[in-house]
């Protein structure tokens, strides 16, 4: 979740194992995502959080994103300076467990099929826009993108 070394990892809820992100810590956790072969690299992806609010509290959650990539045979780009902070597209509605949505706006990267993304999550608790005083439950991190008609077959090339 947490390489030795960086901020904190996120707590675990205990009663489903989802990631709880601290308001008044810094913590992250690490994803990778390898890209499928039917990935259109030309139209680019848009990575969100799906979460919600452990209490019903007023407030928002500010979400940051880092990222890195590199396709298959090629370096990885460095880490991005800065972390993009997301959108909330579909509002907690200052409810418990409310399924609340948050969308990056993500640049077209230039890929091909197998290309990894790493991507570094984490709460913004020091941006104005978190002003949520409880935990943040992180439910799942996930991709869209377009696909190509048919993929490919060949495993490390387009």
């Amino acid at each position: 979740v947490n390489p030795p070394g960086a901020v904190s990892d996120p707590d675990r809820d205990s009663s489903d194992g989802t990631l709880l992100f601290d308001k008044s810590s810094a913590e992250v956790v690490f994803i990778v995502a390898q890209m499928p072969h039917g990935w259109a690299a030309d139209r680019g992806i848009r990575p969100h959080v799906h979460w919600c609010k452990t209490t019903s509290a007023e407030g928002g959650v500010a979400w940051g994103l880092k990222w890195k990539y590199a396709s298959v045979g090629k370096t990885f780009t460095d880490w991005t300076s800065e972390y993009a902070v997301a959108n909330e597209a579909v509002g907690n509605e200052d409810t418990a467990n409310h399924h609340a949505l948050s969308s990056f706006e993500f640049p077209i990267i230039s890929g091909t099929p197998s290309c990894i993304f790493m991507f570094e999550l984490a709460r913004l608790t020091s941006n104005e826009a978190d002003t949520y005083a409880a935990d943040a439950k992180l439910i799942v991190f996930d991709l869209h993108y377009v696909t190509a008609v048919g993929g490919t077959i060949n495993e490390f090339s387009d």
